[in-house]
């Protein structure tokens, strides 16, 4: 399963009203039930599949589905 897979799987969590496509586009703009609880929940979900550890100070910055998916790219990269 591809990294984008699995994301998608963790949104889908989250936001199980969301089809795949619209995972693959949505935002925190664009998502009416994406708050703050559902996203310490997405971030938690994010790290315990990936095995990684988002910093605090990335949550503003994790706005979209696109961010979500470079961030892990960037960490598995470097890792």
């Amino acid at each position: 399963m591809s990294h984008e897979e699995r994301l998608i799987n963790c949104f889908k969590n989250v936001f199980p009203e969301l089809r795949d496509d619209e995972v693959r586009r949505a935002t925190s703009h664009s998502v009416a039930d994406w708050d703050s609880v559902a996203m310490v929940t997405l971030v938690t979900l994010v790290d315990e599949e990936f095995g990684l550890q988002m910093p605090p100070e990335n949550f503003e910055e994790m706005m979209s589905f696109e961010l979500f998916l470079a961030w892990i790219q960037e960490s598995l990269h470097d890792a």
